[in-house]
């Protein structure tokens, strides 16, 4: 069955397109990221199309540009595929030449053609994404929550030095409620009293915007992932649970554990230099490993699976605290694959279980 091959370079508010056959350049041409734009683009292709061919768009990863495009095709029934920037600017430097718009759209057809490495995008792919917009709005939230914190405080205790003793709860109390009469009764800066009112009407107004995101994280879970999302609370993830899905994705794509701790950022490799030989990290997922790390520690708390699993390590010779922590972590991770695989809540025996069950498999098929 024969294919048309579409490359498609985009840009902020625009984008360039060659359509291709067999390699032969057909049409090429630009357009607005708008409706009339998108569907002047698709006239083309069907134009264009024979009877039962095949439509192959290629897209290099341009974040969030890109994505009214890729929404778009998937709805026009094309198949959407993702070119690695990097893979795809080596590519050119091998074939000796240079990046520019227009000849971009066509070397992502012809990168399609020569059946170089892609990643096909399915309309699931979208839903993942508007979960990483979320976490990425609540990551922002929290982070001018925390800076305007440390502002109105620095405001507070210059204006009312009483109040630099009090307790950080009974301070955000005292504020947020405008008890006045707990402040000091010395005289202050009018300027100053004002600025920390507007600081504390700014610090309320973003928690409440909080609250909101938090809520729509929540719905969405409900909605698109909820049984990765009570498998996932089921360990004890409550508001991080839509992190972990948001950089997995669909459980399903991964064969076995060890590509999934691949790519969470958890696998660790072989590096060997003359006489020493040590691991290294093939890939690191700085935020995941984060919410693992502080999953452990909390969990070391109290007497569970997480802590014993620690205290073995710690008996079988590993010294570094943190060294045991993230190996302890890599094991938990090692449960969740499981656990997800087979949409099982939480059970320590279980997975176990599942856990020989499938190194015998791996085994038989390597014999």
């Amino acid at each position: 069955m024969e294919t048309l091959h579409v490359g498609v370079d985009v840009s902020k508010e625009k984008f360039n397109y060659a359509i291709l056959r067999n390699g032969n350049k057909l049409k090429e041409d630009q357009q607005k990221i708008d409706y009339t734009g998108m569907h002047w683009i698709r006239g083309d292709i069907e134009v264009l199309r024979r009877q039962g061919e095949i439509v192959n768009i290629y897209i290099e990863q341009t974040g969030i540009y890109a994505i009214p495009l890729i929404k778009f095709f998937l709805e026009s029934g094309y198949r959407v595929f993702l070119v690695d920037g990097g893979r795809f600017n080596q590519w050119i430097k091998l074939k000796g030449g240079k990046k520019t718009d227009k000849k971009d759209a066509e070397n992502l057809a012809l990168y399609g053609i020569a059946g170089l490495p892609t990643r096909e995008i399915e309309l699931k792919d979208l839903v993942i994404f508007e979960l990483k917009q979320l976490i990425t709005h609540r990551e922002r939230l929290l982070k001018e929550i925390n800076g305007t914190m440390n502002y109105l405080r620095q405001l507070v205790e210059t204006e009312y030095p009483s109040l630099r003793y009090q307790p950080k709860t009974k301070l955000w109390r005292i504020v947020k409620n405008r008890q006045e009469q707990e402040y000091s009764t010395m005289m202050g800066f009018k300027a100053l009293k004002w600025i920390i009112k507007e600081q504390r009407d700014k610090l309320l107004y973003l928690e409440e915007m909080l609250k909101d995101v938090e809520e729509a994280i929540e719905e969405f879970l409900k909605k698109y992932f909820k049984e990765d999302a009570e498998v996932l609370r089921s360990f004890g993830f409550r508001k991080t649970a839509g992190y972990l899905i948001a950089t997995y994705g669909d459980i399903t794509r991964f064969k076995n554990v060890k590509k999934f701790k691949k790519y969470m950022g958890l696998a660790n490799a072989p590096a060997q230099s003359g006489k020493s030989e040590k691991e290294r990290r093939t890939y690191n997922n700085k935020h995941i490993r984060k919410i693992l790390y502080m999953y452990v520690v909390q969990n070391l708390r109290h007497e569970n699976e997480v802590k014993r699993y620690y205290e073995k390590l710690i008996e079988r010779g590993v010294k570094k605290k943190k060294k045991a922590i993230m190996k302890t972590a890599s094991k938990v991770l090692e449960w969740i694959y499981y656990a997800l695989k087979n949409k099982t809540l939480y059970d320590l025996s279980w997975l176990e279980c599942l856990e020989e069950a499938n190194n015998e498999t791996q085994q038989k098929d390597i014999g």
